[in-house]
């Protein structure tokens, strides 16, 4: 009986001094992380204790946590649209509705069936209807990214301004999923779209230009979404306007969206590998987001082409410099734009920089599409009227690109 009550006292004054230990400890933490909202030391071991031994309960509860969330966000958003259809009258809020998103309920209720017809939103944060199935474009361990080859997909811009209003929500689906996809997905789509595109690849990877042609002398169009056109036909392309004028080359667009400066030229290289001598020129597009932005970026672009073509002995050379609508008319599309814009000025050097690389290593056309957005607005008498030539913040509107085809002298007249 002795032995047991001095166990139990030896227990108790362990405890006690363990207690008093972890107190200390935990106060010790608290002090030095005062400033910080932090869980505390106890509770981030028994965590990690839970997340070891019981990683089922813990998948469990977060999912829960995620559904309890998801429901929540639905209901303030279903709220909010009841809140702003009270004392508004019922008909101006529905006829919003019926041509606008307005609340991210209207496009998170479609999630579900968005992902069944294998509709991907670009521009958004859904990032579960992301799969290697609907992207359009593939890891590539040469090139970084590879459009994907015999592609055939419909896009199109969202009547939003939801999530991100300097880049536009879009979507993809490809024909023959959307052959397939759901009703209420196709009364969605045709309900909020506008006007949209369909796109095709070719067996290599390449984008379809139209018309197509036979000619043994090719001309490389080189560049990111802005050339490859992600939201224009196939016949409206920079690569398709300058083949229609051309006959004597055959223009192929080997453009890839997302791409950035060295995957155009890693592209480019293995062009040269599959076509050699029939590569008779190359028009290089150089969108502003392709910047990696490192020392010397702007100068490197240009000398790491002109390095290329000299390599292949390429005369036909074209560099296309289109800009963002903020810094070509920065006076509609930004605020504050003299005094809080810096990158306006920097772009503006890189641009320089690159028209006078380009005269000194054989580029023997350089497109400033500012200057043509400038004399589209003063041709036209309008400040607003430069917005024509753009589809969203970057991406030209078939109109933007037909003025720049217009500049490119073609192959065939100086041959």
């Amino acid at each position: 009986m002795k032995g047991l009550r001095d166990l139990a006292i030896i227990t108790s004054i362990t405890l006690l001094f363990l207690t008093i230990g972890l107190v200390l400890v935990e106060g010790a933490s608290a002090l030095l992380r005062y400033k910080e909202a932090q869980p505390s030391l106890t509770y981030r071991a028994l965590v990690s204790l839970e997340k070891r031994w019981f990683p089922e309960r813990i998948r469990h509860r977060q999912a829960r946590r995620e559904q309890r969330a998801e429901a929540e966000r639905l209901q303030r958003a279903q709220n909010q649209y009841h809140s702003a259809r009270e004392g508004k009258g019922d008909d101006g809020m529905d006829e919003l509705l019926s041509k606008n998103i307005l609340f991210g309920f209207q496009i998170e209720t479609m999630l579900g069936k968005f992902r069944d017809s294998g509709v991907l939103l670009g521009n958004s944060p859904y990032d579960e209807l992301v799969s290697k199935e609907v992207r359009v474009i593939a890891d590539d361990p040469l090139e970084g990214y590879r459009v994907k080859p015999n592609l055939a997909f419909e896009a199109a811009y969202l009547r939003t301004r939801l999530y991100d209003p300097n880049n536009l929500l879009y979507y993809y689906v490809g024909l023959e999923r959307k052959k397939t996809a759901s009703p209420e997905v196709l009364s969605f789509l045709n309900q909020y779209a506008f006007h949209p595109v369909v796109c095709h690849t070719d067996e290599f990877s390449n984008r379809v230009t139209v018309p197509a042609s036979s000619s043994p002398n090719i001309i490389l169009v080189v560049g990111d979404s802005v050339a490859f056109g992600i939201d224009i036909n196939d016949d409206e392309t920079l690569a398709s306007l300058l083949q229609k004028a051309d006959p004597a080359a055959r223009y192929i667009n080997a453009s890839c969206p997302g791409a950035m400066a060295r995957h155009h030229l890693a592209r480019m290289k293995r062009l040269f590998a599959q076509y050699g001598e029939q590569i008779k020129g190359v028009v290089y597009v150089n969108c502003e987001n392709d910047f990696d932005y490192g020392p010397g970026e702007a100068r490197r672009i240009v000398s790491d082409l002109a390095d290329l073509l000299d390599v292949h002995r390429v005369k036909y050379r074209v560099f296309v410099y289109p800009q963002h609508i903020t810094r070509t008319i920065p006076e509609l599309f930004r605020a504050g734009w003299l005094t809080q814009n810096s990158d306006l000025a920097k772009f503006i050097s890189y641009k320089n920089t690159m028209r006078e690389v380009c005269a000194k290593r054989g580029i023997q056309t350089f497109v400033d599409f500012g200057q043509i957005v400038h004399d589209y607005q003063n041709k036209q008498g309008s400040l607003f009227a430069g917005a024509a030539l753009y589809n969203d913040e970057c991406h030209l509107s078939p109109l933007g690109l037909r003025l720049i085809a217009d500049q490119i002298p073609s192959y065939g007249r100086g041959k």
